[in-house]
């Protein structure tokens, strides 16, 4: 390459302040960092645009976890004029390493194969895109679900069948004319792959769950009852339109995780500039059990977010590890649990998540059976005067 291009390759190092980064520490603060990247991208992507040839394709590689640095690439592709054609989640990250201590990292680049889009594309309407975008995702997710992609790159590995889609067109606009911009897209992205995989967690559709509930499961099927590192947790809120606050908040269902260990001296400096690169202070957050949330009007109805699934859930496991079944059989009825398939498989998913034997696990299993009619007796609490403490007895 050097011998085509010896004026770019004449340096050791790239030019920093040329360099297409979005760093506070070269460009003032967040705004200008953020500005200076996008502009860098929507130039070199049409630049590149304009040296290809007509039958020529680009491949770009990224990998990324955040939703708007996925924003700034679309959108520069689009505007440049490429049109996806191909895309593949493949493995190429370290999983371990310095630079990903404690980091929320993806494990795979997503590679997208790009040509350029016919001059006569003109505008798309949403309701034409989006059922190709639907079934172009789905194809590609049900193979990617078979070899294993989980979690965030399971996540990120549908924006490029998407983009199939709607990168062909200059424009995508709703019915109403409006544009159908890339944040939306890629919001309607997210959505059609955590529902996709919810698909393969709770058997017969989960059409009328709750956005709580759904991203307790996909947290639950990824990363368990264990932590899970805060970039992603945004990554999985945000494709509910859930803000993590509240999810973290007095009414939540997030908590945060045990810390990890420090990263040693020598570690310290490179762990912090991995930090500022990713957004993320390297944190975790897990989901609450029943029994960590105590407040009293726990199932009750709420004037934001109405009642999720997984507080319904949460109440009558309470109810039931009380030995109350008046109470448990009352909370049903009121809130018409009795009937309800997609609470009972939403339960049985939950309790599936959980480790066999497990305290939670049980009474999970307990509570299922009773709701699907099974003969089954409530747990009677019983005192040990030795230790001073509430165990529970079950007798089916």
């Amino acid at each position: 390459m050097g011998d085509y291009y010896g004026t770019a390759f004449a340096e050791p190092l790239t030019l920093k302040p040329e360099e297409l980064t979005q760093q506070v520490g070269r460009h003032g603060d967040k705004d200008e960092a953020k500005q200076f990247y996008e502009d860098g991208m929507a130039q070199a992507f049409s630049m590149a645009c304009r040296a290809l040839k007509p039958d020529g394709r680009m491949v770009i590689v990224f990998a990324h976890k955040h939703p708007d640095a996925w924003e700034t690439l679309t959108t520069a592709m689009i505007s440049a004029g490429f049109v996806v054609t191909a895309s593949w989640p493949i493995d190429t990250e370290m999983s371990g390493g310095v630079r990903n201590y404690n980091r929320a990292s993806l494990s795979s680049s997503v590679w997208l194969v790009c040509r350029k889009r016919a001059a006569d594309a003109g505008k798309g309407w949403y309701k034409q895109v989006q059922p190709r975008m639907k079934e172009r995702i789905t194809e590609r997710l049900r193979y990617f679900w078979d070899i294993g992609v989980r979690g965030p790159d399971f996540l990120w590995a549908a924006i490029g069948p998407g983009l199939e889609a709607f990168s062909a067109y200059d424009e995508v606009r709703r019915n109403d004319g409006k544009p159908f911009s890339v944040s939306e897209f890629l919001k309607e992205v997210r959505r059609l792959t955590t529902d996709f995989a919810l698909g393969q967690i709770v058997s017969g559709g989960t059409e009328g769950l709750d956005e709580w509930t759904r991203y307790a499961l996909m947290h639950a099927a990824n990363f368990g009852t264990g932590g899970a590192p805060v970039g992603e947790c945004i990554l999985l809120s945000g494709a509910y339109g859930l803000d993590l606050n509240l999810l973290t908040g007095v009414r939540g269902i997030l908590t945060k995780a045990k810390a990890k260990p420090a990263p040693t001296d020598d570690e310290g400096a490179e762990s912090a500039n991995g930090a500022e690169e990713s957004g993320g202070s390297g944190s975790e957050l897990r989901l609450l059990r029943w029994d960590e949330r105590k407040r009293d009007d726990l199932g009750e109805m709420h004037p934001t977010y109405g009642l999720p699934y997984l507080d319904m859930l949460h109440r009558l496991v309470r109810e039931w590890a009380n030995g109350d079944v008046a109470r448990v059989t009352e909370y049903a009825a009121r809130n018409g649990l009795g009937q309800n398939e997609l609470f009972w498989k939403v339960a049985q998913a939950f309790a599936e998540v959980n480790e066999p034997q497990s305290r939670e696990r049980t009474l999970l299993e307990a509570v299922i059976a009773w709701g699907r009619g099974r003969s089954i007796t409530a747990p009677t609490p019983i005192t040990k005067p030795q230790t001073g403490t509430l165990e529970f007895e079950e007798t089916t």
